[in-house]
Parts: C-alpha cells; sequence; structure tokens
C-alpha cells in the first residue's frame, strides 16, 4: 500500500530526447555480441600462437599421420593456420595431400564447439576458391555443422543456409541483394560481413561480381541515388587514401567508366568518380602506371571528362582576363560559344593549358584545385596564356588574348601535349593554318576554322552550334 502511494505521488515524466533504439549504445552492443556468436566479429590470435599451432599440426601430420594427440588447448586456434602458409617455403597446411581429411575426421570425433565460428569465419577471410581443396574444405565445415548439437551451432546452421555462404555459389545471394539493396555497407552488415570480414577475399569476390552489375545500375536513377550510390561504392573501395582490392584494379576503372561511353553522366557522379581516379589511379595524361590494363572505352571517357575540365579552366581564365582587358572581352564570349560547341560533341579528344606568368600568379582565383596542373609559359607576354587542343588529326592553338589560332597537322611536328613548360616559339612555330579572331559577331573567323577543322578531320559543327549556345 505504502509503495503504491509513493508511485502514485511521484511525478514521472516521458522522456522526450532519449536515443532512439536504432542508435542506442544497447543495441549496438547487442549487434556486437550476436556478432560474436556467429562468425564475423572474431578477435585472431596472435601470430606466435598460430605459428605454434601450425607446428604442432604439421609435426603430428609428418610422424603420425593421425592428429589425436592434439592438445585440447590448441583446437580453436586450428583454423587459423590452416590456410596460409606460415613457413617460407611450405605449402600451408590445408593443401597438404590428405591432410584436410585428416583434420575434418578429427574434429567430427571431437565435436568441439569452439572450432565453428573461427572456422567459418577464416573461410571467409581466405575463401580459397581458387585452390583445389575449395570444395572438400568447404563441403567439410557443413558436415561438422551437420553433426555438432547446439544453440550456437544451430543457429550457424541457419545463418548459412539463408545466406548460402557454403554452397558451391556463395556469392550469388550476395550479389542479387546488392543488386537489390544499391548499398554495399547495409548488405555486407546484414550478411555479418563485419570487422574483418568486410574487407575478406570472399567480399572481394563477391565485389569483383557485383562489379560486371554496375554498368547496368548507373544512369537509371534519379541524380540524388544514384550520387548515393557511387559514393557507398566508393566509400567501400577507398577511405580516401588507399584503395583496397589491388587485384580488382582494372576491373573497377572499367565498370565505372565503360558505361558513360555513349550516355553523359550526372555531373555530380562525374565530379565524383573523376575525382576518385585522379585521386587513386593519378593523370592518365601525366603517368599511366596505375591505368596499365584498363580497357581503350574507359580511357576514352576519363580523357574525355579531362578535357571538359581543361575548357572549362581556359574558360575561366578568359572570363579572369575580360574582366581587366577590354580588348579580351570582346572576344572572349564568341571563342568560348565556339570551342563549346566542338566540346559538346566530343570532338575535342586531348586539351592543354599553358598559362603566362600573371595568369599563374592568379591561377587560385580562376582554378582553384586545378592551379598546380598546367604548364608554365614563357618567353611570352606574361598576361598571355594558350590552350592547345587536338580535333581529329589536327592540333589547335587558341589564346587568352587577341592572339591569332594556329592548326598542326599530326605528323608536321605540332606542339606536343602534356608538358610542363612551353615558350611562345613553341606554340605559334610554322603552323599548317592560321588566321586572326576578325568578324567574331557575324561568324567570319568561326567560319574560317570551321572549314579547316572540316576539310581535314571530316568532323562538323554547323553554324547555328558554334555561333550560338
Amino acid at each position: 500500500m505504502y509503495t503504491r502511494r509513493a508511485t502514485e505521488d511521484f511525478d514521472f515524466k516521458p522522456l522526450k530526447d532519449g536515443p532512439s533504439l536504432q542508435h542506442s549504445q544497447l543495441k549496438l552492443t547487442a549487434e556486437r555480441v550476436s556478432n560474436q556468436l556467429f562468425f564475423s566479429e572474431l578477435k585472431e590470435p596472435e601470430n606466435r600462437s598460430v605459428l605454434e599451432v601450425y607446428n604442432y599440426l604439421l609435426r603430428l601430420y609428418s610422424e603420425q599421420k593421425n592428429l589425436n594427440n592434439l592438445p585440447s588447448r590448441y583446437v580453436a586456434t586450428t583454423p587459423w593456420a590452416l590456410l596460409i602458409p606460415l613457413v617460407e617455403g611450405q605449402q600451408e597446411l590445408a593443401a597438404l595431400p590428405g591432410f584436410l581429411d585428416l583434420y575434418f575426421k578429427f574434429l567430427l570425433e571431437r565435436t568441439p564447439r569452439s572450432v565453428l565460428p573461427p572456422l567459418i569465419h577464416v573461410f571467409l577471410f581466405y575463401y580459397p576458391v581458387k585452390k583445389s581443396y575449395f570444395d572438400e574444405f568447404r563441403t567439410n565445415i557443413q558436415s561438422l555443422l551437420n553433426v555438432i548439437s547446439s544453440l550456437r551451432a544451430n543457429k550457424l546452421r541457419e545463418e548459412l543456409s539463408s545466406s548460402g555462404f557454403l554452397s558451391g555459389k556463395g556469392h550469388t545471394k550476395l550479389v542479387a541483394d546488392l543488386k537489390d539493396t544499391r548499398s554495399i555497407s547495409r548488405t555486407l552488415q546484414l550478411y555479418r560481413l563485419t570487422g574483418a570480414l568486410e574487407k575478406s577475399q570472399f567480399t572481394e569476390f563477391c565485389f569483383g561480381h557485383f562489379l560486371t552489375e554496375v554498368g547496368g545500375l548507373l544512369n537509371q536513377q534519379n541524380e540524388q541515388r544514384e550520387l548515393d550510390f557511387v559514393n557507398d561504392l566508393l566509400g567501400f573501395i577507398s577511405d580516401g587514401k588507399n584503395m583496397d582490392f589491388p587485384s580488382l584494379r582494372v576491373q573497377i576503372a572499367d565498370s565505372l567508366l565503360t558505361p558513360f561511353q555513349f550516355q553523359q553522366p550526372y555531373k555530380p557522379v562525374q565530379e565524383r568518380l573523376k575525382d576518385f581516379f585522379m585521386d587513386q589511379y593519378g593523370d592518365p595524361r601525366l603517368n599511366v602506371s596505375r591505368w596499365v590494363g584498363v580497357s581503350d572505352n574507359s580511357m576514352s571517357v576519363i580523357r574525355q571528362w579531362l578535357v571538359e575540365d581543361t575548357l572549362e579552366d581556359f574558360f575561366a581564365l578568359l572570363s579572369h582576363v575580360a574582366r581587366n582587358d577590354p580588348m579580351a572581352d570582346r572576344h572572349w564570349a564568341y571563342r568560348k560559344r565556339f570551342w563549346q560547341a566542338y566540346l559538346r560533341k566530343g570532338f575535342i579528344s586531348e586539351a592543354w593549358v599553358a598559362l603566362g606568368s600573371n595568369a599563374n600568379l592568379a591561377a587560385s582565383e580562376f582554378l582553384g584545385a586545378n592551379k598546380s596542373l598546367y604548364a608554365s609559359l614563357r618567353a611570352a607576354d606574361s598576361k598571355h596564356s594558350s590552350l592547345i587542343m587536338k580535333i581529329g588529326d589536327l592540333v589547335i592553338t587558341e589564346w587568352s588574348h587577341s592572339g591569332s589560332y594556329r592548326a598542326w597537322h599530326e605528323f608536321n611536328n605540332p606542339p606536343r601535349f602534356y608538358r610542363s613548360q612551353y615558350t611562345r616559339d613553341d606554340l605559334i612555330k610554322a603552323p599548317d593554318f592560321e588566321g586572326a579572331h576578325h568578324g567574331s559577331q557575324t561568324g567570319g573567323w568561326q567560319k574560317k576554322l570551321s572549314d579547316i577543322i572540316q576539310d581535314n578531320t571530316a568532323l562538323r559543327v554547323s553554324r547555328s552550334e558554334y555561333m550560338h549556345d
């Protein structure tokens, strides 16, 4: 009675801003314990302990041809000693003739419950799908799982039956779910591929198969969903500094670039992908070492994106110059419109900028992150800069000020691309074609130059395209 009155008198108030169950520490702890019950959140033994068990197993295998005398204290550590060669020049234990037969016979007789989670963990972590013992290893795990009776074993059986990890094609369901969810992080959590297993050989194997499906998932969503998908994908591949899965380097590039060979991505998606490849693969115009093996189609996509960047940077330069130079102000809009027409049609295959000394000093204002990328222009007016382009078999130079345009046949010693420094003479010497920017408003120089390009490359841009935005 006293207790009831006391509680009635007490003013209980509901919690207004308590943590949601989804983000509560209690739920996170429960998930971690649950993962430990299964196979993902396991602590790997110290190398010294694993090596000790490895040597003991090897001695029993070599001398006694059975593992009956293996001490019980070693059993839970044995999975870590099976799939990698711990001694230089020596095969991994699983590859030794008859070893797996002895090992699983020993486990079936002992039926140790503690060995199941690490055995499954190690199998997925190293996932020896290309090894001759792969099928023997996975089917023996399944057999062991079927004969051990415990709460943990029952849970593992149920989990692995659902995921199919121990089947011959354990990746297929996971890849299908990755396609459906379009979220790698969320799907891996659902499959308990967290902790060390997030970047395991099994996950890499599945991800390689998923990459073959990525092309069909791009450009099929609205802009934000596609950007979220690409961010999730790239966040899984790299932490921003290093790229995981180096063996998939070529496949990653081809899967993410080839889909855009004939269709333009959303601009934010293009920028995200371009930044990723520039960070992780480097600028292919300057160093191709990390691009070796990537398909020509993929290379053409990234190069076209970089051409777009270069033209945009040159247009930014023209705009900057126009603010301080009345003569340039009269010309730059027409030149920008003209070259944008060729850019839109994909006719400009290479582009590079040489910055005069004044432009170099002011580059941070109009080029931002690209300010240190381009070449320097020496022995020229400090205010002048030049754009070098390739259209078909012609190399063409354009200038930030009122300088003439010039064009060279590719075989006639034109200016070379992607140098770190040029002189003015490098960019004006002995052109095959040359002309001043006269008659901008009436399309005078534009028609002359477009005729030169069409006559020598068969690439045509109409007057309406190069005179109007």
